[in-house]
């Protein structure tokens, strides 16, 4: 069956029935938070009404972004059109998509690596990456969605690809792989388990009013197993009748511990789920079906132990202080010498100690290691990497080592 095609009898919402029983509180928690029932999780009748007015308003002339109170802009567009190219995206997201095709078709051999783009606008990405791995050697296949109808994305991909932009380029922008879709109705649309990789770079999940949690589990549910997604969760703010209106965001934890989004993955053992923050833009990396262990479960640990982590001590403590790289026996990353091993040292010991009076790991805090090595020393919520200071042709820097469990973990389960 045809990737586009849809299977009714595989789809998962086809019998939705909601009810409020499938949303129930967990007593044992120390905060109220909610556990989502799978039936809560699906498209309801009254969803299903804010979708289509959605994309009704997708096809005004005049374009006003995101929701406000105002009925005529609740369920608008955002103005500026996403023309993103496969090195703005690859730059938005944090990741070099080329390197991970290349992963994917180790990890899927003998599969074309079927990717979806959601919420894609008109950018060139999909044709730009194809081209790319075609060069590789990958089998690629780029599907790619919007709010637009099929008609009306055809109307301006034809126009974009009239622009200056991208005949100089000799891009054209296809059509043709093209499917109506919101984040929520993914599942709905092309059944379970069809992506190797999704990624939605222009705030497209946090466009429709709907619960974030739901596009959250329309894409879980495409995206097939030993698969990844690499979400930008941020919409862009804009300007509307002279105020300022804020983007929003998808959180997985907020002041009063887990969100609904973060419960989800918390109860979803199939799921691990990485947040990134990259630029402060807030990016959920999901993966299925992996063996890893789940890093915001980590950080979620590490603010909660890290009283116990940082701690005041006196100017001799401080001074004899030792960190993971003082107990290793050789350096983390091969062919770094004995010298820039010891400055490796030195740096973490001032990366712990820089408050005065404290000691222990501290978050978001860097160093160089050295300029021969072209290396940073980065903690990040109690976690050490080593990364590169050089980035690659998407302005990306490269992880060279990573931690894998620090000695705070062990200590977080004694304390439980």
């Amino acid at each position: 069956m045809a990737l586009l095609e849809k299977k009714k009898e595989d789809n998962p919402l086809a019998e939705a029935k909601p009810a409020l029983k499938d949303i129930v509180p967990i007593k044992s928690a120390p905060k109220t938070v909610m556990q989502i029932g799978e039936e809560a999780l699906r498209l309801t009748p009254e969803d299903r009404k804010v979708i289509e007015k959605i994309k009704k308003y997708a096809g005004r002339d005049e374009w006003v972004g995101g929701c406000v109170d105002s009925e005529d802009a609740k369920y608008g567009v955002i103005k500026v059109r996403d023309v993103y190219s496969l090195r703005d995206t690859c730059r938005a997201l944090n990741i070099n998509l080329i390197e991970l095709a290349k992963e994917l078709k180790t990890r899927f051999p003998n599969q074309t690596i079927n990717v979806l783009y959601e919420g894609c606008g008109l950018s060139t990405f999909p044709e730009e990456f194809e081209n790319r791995c075609r060069k590789e050697g990958i089998d690629v296949k780029v599907i790619r969605t919007d709010i637009y109808s099929k008609e009306q994305f055809q109307k301006l991909a034809s126009e974009e690809s009239k622009t200056p932009r991208l005949m100089k380029k000799g891009i054209a922008i296809k059509a043709d792989n093209y499917v109506q879709a919101t984040p929520e109705e993914l599942s709905e649309v092309f059944g379970n388990e069809k992506f190797h990789l999704v990624i939605s770079r222009s705030g497209g999940m946090t466009y429709t009013p709907l619960p974030k949690v739901k596009g959250i589990y329309s894409i879980s549910n495409v995206l097939c197993s030993k698969g990844e997604a690499h979400l930008l969760t941020e919409s862009i703010g804009f300007s509307y009748r002279g105020s300022w209106i804020s983007g929003t965001t998808i959180e997985l934890k907020d002041g009063d511990g887990l969100t609904l989004e973060g419960e989800f993955f918390k109860n979803n053992p199939r799921l691990t789920v990485e947040e990134d923050k990259y630029l402060h833009a807030p990016i959920l990396r999901i993966r299925k079906d992996w063996e890893a262990s789940q890093e915001w479960t980590d950080k979620l640990e590490y603010e909660r132990i890290n009283p116990v982590l940082k701690r005041e001590a006196s100017p001799a403590e401080i001074e004899a202080h030792k960190t993971i790289f003082d107990f290793m026996e050789k350096p983390p990353i091969e062919g770094m010498t004995d010298s820039q091993f010891n400055y490796l040292r030195g740096l973490a010991r001032q990366l712990e100690t820089e408050l005065y009076g404290y000691i222990g790991r501290n978050n978001d805090v860097s160093g160089p290691v050295s300029g021969e090595m072209h290396m940073i020393l980065e903690s990040n919520y109690g976690r050490y990497y080593l990364t590169t200071t050089t980035k690659d042709e998407f302005e990306i820097r490269k992880v060279l080592w990573r931690e894998e469990k620090p000695p705070w973990l062990a200590l977080a389960k004694s304390l439980e």
